[in-house]
């Protein structure tokens, strides 16, 4: 989205660099990270603290696995279109 600045120009408009889940999603997230606190590490974290850990990945960590993807992603389709050229034209006859 874009927002227009008092002399006129336009640009884009902040992102909360946080990524959103659904609430259900989010309650089995911060439920895995309580049970891998106390399976891996033999110690108990409160509900607060498995939310705030996972806000804390959402925001600083979650972003730049995203952006990765996304290269991925695009580098992936790039590579599928380039191979269309030779899928769907025809050699032609040379004419002498």
């Amino acid at each position: 989205m874009y927002q227009t600045r008092d002399d006129g120009k336009t640009e884009p408009t902040e992102r909360n660099n946080m990524i959103e889940l659904k609430q259900n999603k989010k309650q089995e997230l911060v439920q895995a990270i309580r049970d891998y606190f106390l399976e891996e590490l033999d110690s108990e974290i409160s509900e607060l603290k498995a939310v705030l850990l996972l806000d804390f990945f959402l925001k600083e960590i979650a972003p730049s696995v995203y952006n990765n993807a996304i290269a991925d992603a695009a580098r992936y389709m790039h590579e599928r279109i380039d191979d269309m050229d030779g899928a769907l034209y025809e050699t032609e006859p040379m004419h002498r």
